[in-house]
């Protein structure tokens, strides 16, 4: 039985699903990255959107 990871009316083509990531580095120390994704249909739920963002700050 040959698997092509879609299952009908539950897991579609990962082609549904997108992101945009940036990241920006500061100085030596501190680095921000934010981003946007939309992960389309996963199982049986509409799962929209969501936004993320990062700062980290290394010693």
């Amino acid at each position: 039985m040959k698997m092509n990871g879609n299952v009908p009316g539950l897991v579609r083509h990962e082609s549904d699903w997108w992101d945009v990531c940036l990241g920006y580095i500061v100085n030596d120390h501190i680095t921000v990255a934010g981003g946007y994704a939309n992960f389309g249909n996963i199982l049986n739920h509409r799962e929209d959107n969501v936004w993320a963002i990062q700062v980290k700050y290394e010693f």
